[in-house]
C-alpha cells in the first residue's frame, strides 16, 4: 500500500495496556462544558441517519459536527443536523465508500481535530437481524451517547483526568466471540507493518484491547501517531457488505488504544448498558 512508503518509522516506544472502568454514576451538572467538544460522524445507511444522529440530542453542550456520508443523501443529512440546537458548526462530506467509518475518518479534516478537547466518533452500524451481532449498534452508541446523563459523566471524565485519552464501551458480548483469542485477526501482516511505522514493537502474541466497533471519545492529542501518516482515502480498499475483516480499515482499528498508550494516556472502557 502506498502510504507505507511515504513515512519512515520513527523510534519505538514501551507500551503498557490494562486500563479498565466502570463509571462512578456522579454527575457534576453544568450549563456549559469546560472543554471544547465535536463530533465526527460517517453516515452510510439513509434509513437509520436520523436515528443515529438523534443522539446528539444528548450532548447539551454547544459542539461542532463533522460528517461524512454518501453523496446522492448528503441533503438528508444536512436537513438533519439543521434541528439540532446544540451544534455550532457543521461540516458535510460526501465521500466515496472506502475504508468503511475509518477510511473518512483518517482523510477528513484532522487538522481541525485538534481545535478540539475531546471528540466523540460515531457512525452508522447497521444491525443484521437474526445475526449474533444484532443489537451491536445500539450497545455502542448507547454507551457513548444513551443520555444527558451518560455523556455529561464521560465529558466530566476527560475534564478531571488529563492523562485520559481514548474512552470507549465494553467489547460487545457476541464481538468478544467472533474475536476470540486472535487480538489480530486477518490483520496481523497489515499490523505488523503498521506498527512499525508508528514506532510501536509490536508481537503476535501481544495482549491488548481495543474499541470493536469503532464508536469512542478520544482526545485528538491521543491518537496523533495514527492521524500523522497522513492516510488519504485512496489508501483504504472500497467497502463491501461481504467484508468482515482483513482490510486496512480492520488494522487501523486495533490501534487507537495501543497508538493514545505510546504517547503516554491511559484508557477506559464504559459499561452503561448491558
Amino acid at each position: 500500500m502506498s502510504w507505507f512508503k511515504r513515512h519512515k518509522a520513527p523510534s519505538k516506544k514501551a507500551i503498557k495496556i490494562q486500563d479498565k472502568y466502570r463509571p462512578s454514576g456522579t454527575i457534576i451538572p453544568a450549563n456549559n462544558s469546560p472543554l471544547k467538544i465535536a463530533v465526527v460522524a460517517h453516515i452510510f445507511y439513509k434509513e437509520i441517519a436520523e436515528e443515529i444522529l438523534g443522539y446528539l440530542d444528548n450532548i447539551r453542550h454547544d459542539f461542532d459536527i463533522y460528517v461524512s456520508t454518501r453523496p446522492e443523501i448528503k441533503d438528508l443529512v444536512v436537513a438533519i443536523l439543521k434541528k439540532k440546537k446544540h451544534i455550532r458548526k457543521a461540516v458535510v462530506s460526501g465521500v466515496e465508500n472506502k475504508g468503511f467509518d475509518i477510511g473518512p475518518f483518517f482523510s477528513g479534516p484532522v487538522s481541525d481535530y485538534y481545535k478540539y478537547d475531546i471528540i466523540c466518533k460515531i457512525h452508522s452500524k447497521k444491525n443484521i437481524a437474526g445475526s449474533p451481532l444484532d443489537g451491536w449498534q445500539e450497545y455502542l452508541l448507547k454507551n457513548v451517547m444513551g443520555s444527558e446523563k451518560i455523556v455529561q459523566e464521560i465529558i466530566d471524565s476527560f475534564r478531571d483526568d488529563g492523562s485520559l485519552g481514548i474512552l470507549y464501551p465494553k467489547t460487545f458480548p457476541a464481538a468478544i466471540e467472533l474475536i476470540g483469542n486472535e487480538r489480530w485477526g486477518k490483520n496481523w501482516e497489515t499490523c505488523k507493518r503498521l506498527s512499525k511505522k508508528i514506532g510501536l514493537d509490536t508481537t503476535h502474541d501481544l495482549e491488548f484491547d481495543f474499541p470493536s466497533g469503532s464508536i469512542f471519545w478520544f482526545r485528538p492529542k491521543a491518537l496523533k501517531p495514527l492521524f500523522d501518516l497522513g492516510l488519504k482515502i485512496d489508501d483504504f480498499e472500497a467497502s463491501r457488505g461481504d467484508i468482515d475483516d482483513g482490510t486496512l480499515a480492520h488494522a487501523i482499528e486495533r490501534f487507537f488504544v495501543l497508538a493514545a498508550e505510546k504517547e503516554g494516556f491511559r484508557h477506559k472502557k464504559v459499561l452503561f448498558t448491558c
